[in-house]
């Protein structure tokens, strides 16, 4: 059995076993699909397809910058690829770009450099509006911190003294590395330093794309009869990502879905409605994505091995 066999069948295999992860999680997710009318599912598969696409442009453009002879499909199976593998791997959306940047070199024909310097200012950007809405959203919790602006000044000190103590006893082999890893991200940023255009275009679509997500809470939560309005339903989904991108289990399964619950919970939704509502959320942003990605590598490969080949003969 060859090499390319192998490759497709590892792609079925991983599918099965995480369509059987799926099961055990809830062995009820389909059941509680059949809870949703034909409108709402293909308005949310809809909007998951246009996520997928808007982050495929994203790409797109990037690698335009280097290679202006490419096929937006191409970039399309790019993102599938690398979905599927930081899927599977535990890590904070990182697993899949190791991957990413040997197809970079091979289908899109960039340089080492040209390919990190595209994945770090897709990572990069995508992180930050991330991160400004993880923030807002821990702000906009209902929960009290009793903190006056002298204990607020005291534990900003204290934090900043804690970072500067592990610093100085990290050794200084591994300070070094650390320091040429930023001195290699700059440079690569500083590939893109006079498109401020490409710049605004790619914060607002990464934007439009993590304000999807809320979105299909909001519409999962209006079917299943839950009033949360779209601020509310924001704080609870950034939140929750934000929790499950610690590097736990792989693709966050079961961490999210805890998470989600428990947020839910907290704003007066029943358990059992709150744990639906995660498991259908998680589903259409996250399951039907690995699965629709794994099985389409599966077919790609298979048909290319016994029908394009055979074709050739």
């Amino acid at each position: 059995m060859n090499k390319k066999i192998y490759k497709y069948l590892l792609y079925l295999v991983t599918t099965i076993f995480f369509f059987v992860t799926i099961v055990k999680i809830d062995i009820k997710v389909f059941q509680h699909l059949l809870n949703l009318n034909i409108f709402t599912i293909f308005t949310l598969l809809m909007l998951q397809i246009l996520t997928i696409m808007v982050i495929s442009h994203q790409w797109y453009i990037l690698i335009k910058v280097f290679n202006s002879n490419i096929n937006f499909l191409k970039v399309v199976e790019l993102n599938l690829i690398g979905t599927f593998t930081e899927s599977i791997t535990p890590g904070v959306k990182s697993g899949g770009e190791g991957v990413k940047l040997i197809l970079l070199k091979k289908n899109f024909n960039l340089q080492y450099n040209e390919g990190i310097a595209v994945i770090i200012l897709q990572k990069t950007l995508s992180f930050l509006i991330f991160l400004s809405l993880f923030v807002f959203s821990i702000f906009n919790t209902k929960l009290k911190i009793p903190l006056n602006i002298n204990q607020t000044f005291l534990l900003i000190t204290l934090g900043l003294g804690i970072i500067i103590g592990i610093y100085r006893f990290i050794p200084e082999n591994l300070k070094r590395v650390i320091s040429s890893f930023i001195k290699k991200v700059y440079q690569n940023l500083l590939l893109f330093k006079d498109k401020k255009n490409l710049l605004i275009y790619l914060i607002v679509n990464n934007l439009i794309v993590w304000l999807g997500f809320p979105l299909k809470l909001l519409i999962i939560s209006k079917a299943l009869n839950i009033q949360l309005n779209f601020l509310e339903v924001s704080t609870i989904i950034f939140i929750t990502y934000g929790v499950s991108m610690l590097p736990t289990t792989p693709g966050s399964i079961g961490t999210y879905e805890g998470i989600m619950t428990l947020l839910l919970k907290l704003s007066s939704v029943s358990t059992e409605k709150a744990l639906v509502t995660a498991v259908i959320t998680r589903f259409f942003t996250f399951y039907l994505v690995v699965l629709g990605s794994g099985l389409y590598l599966f077919i790609k490969n298979f048909y290319y091995k016994f029908f394009k080949n055979s074709s050739n003969n």
